[in-house]
C-alpha cells in the first residue's frame, strides 16, 4: 500500500484525480510522449504533431518490453503531470523492471519505433482540384470544403469557354446583323418596285383609254416601263427569298454554337461535381531523424471502486 521508493534516474509523475473519486489506488504504467514531424512536399505538408501514450504496466513484467500498440492514445494537449499523489492514497504493486533505469532506456527506442511505424498521417487529395485534405481532416468535412473549390473551379472553365466562344458568336452575330439589313433593304426595294410597276401599268391603262395618236406613242413607252417595272419586281422577289435563306443560315450557325456550348458547360459540370469526384489517400510516415522524445516516464494513474464495485480510472 505504501508508495514504492524508486532509484534514481527514474522520472516518476502521477496523473491528477478527478474530484469526488473517494479511495483511490495507484497503478503503475509508462508514459511516453514525442513530437513527430511530418514532411511531403508533393502534397505540400509540413507539420508537427505531438504524440502521447499511456501504457499499462504488467505487474509480473519481467522484461522491459512494452506493447505500444495497446496503449491508450490522448488526443490533443497531453495530460497534466503532478509530482505527488493525492493524500491517502494506495499503491499497487511495482514491478522489478520498471525499477531499472535502463528499462527506460529500452522504452524510449521501443516508444520511438512505434511512432514511426504506426503513427502515420492520413491524407485525401482530389487530383482533378489539385487540393489535400488537412491532418486529422474526415472525408466528409474535405468534400465538404470541395464543394467551394469545385464552384469556383467550375465558373473558372467555363469562364474559359466563355472566352473562347465569344469571338466565333460575336462574328456570326455581325453576319445576322447584316443579313437582317440586306433582308431589310430587298423588300423595300421590292415594295418600291410593286409601286412602280402599278403606276405604270395604271398610266398605260389610262392613255389607251383616251385613244389618241399622241397618247398610243406614250403608250407603247408607259407599257415597255410597266414590263421593266415587272421584270424587276420579280427579280427583287427573288433577291428577298435569298436574303431570307442567308439570315436563315446565320441563325442556323448560331443557334448551333450556342447548343455546342451548352454541352461544353455540362461537361465541365460533370467533371468538376464534388459528388462524384475521384478522391485518393495518401500516408504519410514521420521524419524518422525528427523524431524528438519529451518524456518516458513511469506515470501513476489513480483507480477508484465504482459503484458496481469494480475499479474504474479516476483520471
Amino acid at each position: 500500500p505504501a508508495r514504492p521508493v524508486l532509484p534514481p534516474g527514474i522520472p516518476e509523475f502521477f496523473l491528477e484525480a478527478r474530484g469526488g473519486a473517494g479511495a483511490l489506488v495507484y497503478r503503475p504504467s509508462v508514459f511516453g510522449s514525442c513530437r513527430l514531424h511530418y514532411v511531403n512536399a508533393k502534397v505540400a505538408l509540413d507539420t508537427w504533431e505531438t504524440h502521447t501514450l499511456l501504457a499499462p504496466l504488467d505487474p509480473d513484467a519481467k522484461e522491459a518490453a512494452i506493447d505500444w500498440s495497446q496503449a491508450t492514445a490522448f488526443e490533443g494537449d497531453p495530460p497534466a503531470l503532478g509530482r505527488e499523489p493525492s493524500a491517502g492514497a494506495r499503491f499497487a504493486a511495482l514491478p522489478a523492471v520498471a525499477a531499472r533505469p535502463a528499462s527506460f532506456e529500452a522504452w524510449k527506442k521501443s516508444f520511438a519505433a512505434n511512432a514511426y511505424q504506426e503513427k502515420s498521417v492520413s491524407l485525401f487529395r482530389c487530383p482533378p482540384l489539385k487540393a489535400v485534405s488537412h491532418p486529422g481532416e474526415s472525408e466528409r468535412d474535405f468534400r465538404v470544403r470541395l464543394s467551394q473549390s469545385a464552384k469556383e473551379a467550375r465558373d473558372a472553365e467555363v469562364d474559359k469557354l466563355r472566352k473562347r466562344y465569344a469571338p466565333k458568336l460575336t462574328t456570326l452575330e455581325d453576319q445576322r446583323r447584316r443579313a437582317e439589313e440586306r433582308v431589310a433593304r430587298e423588300q423595300a426595294d421590292f415594295q418600291r418596285s410593286a409601286v412602280d410597276t402599278a403606276l405604270s401599268v395604271g398610266s398605260t391603262i389610262l392613255g389607251a383609254l383616251l385613244g389618241n395618236k399622241v397618247a398610243s406613242v406614250s403608250n407603247l413607252g408607259r407599257a415597255r416601263t410597266a414590263t421593266r417595272s415587272a421584270s424587276r419586281s420579280v427579280k427583287e422577289r427573288g433577291d428577298i427569298a435569298s436574303a431570307q435563306a442567308e439570315l436563315a443560315s446565320v441563325e442556323q450557325k448560331i443557334a448551333d454554337l450556342s447548343a455546342e456550348f451548352d454541352e461544353e458547360t455540362k461537361r465541365v459540370e460533370g467533371t468538376i461535381d464534388p459528388a462524384t469526384l475521384a478522391i485518393e489517400t495518401i500516408d504519410v510516415r514521420p521524419r524518422k531523424g525528427d523524431i524528438t522524445i519529451g518524456t518516458v516516464a513511469l506515470v501513476w494513474c489513480p483507480f477508484a471502486t465504482g459503484a458496481d464495485g469494480m475499479p474504474a480510472p479516476a483520471y
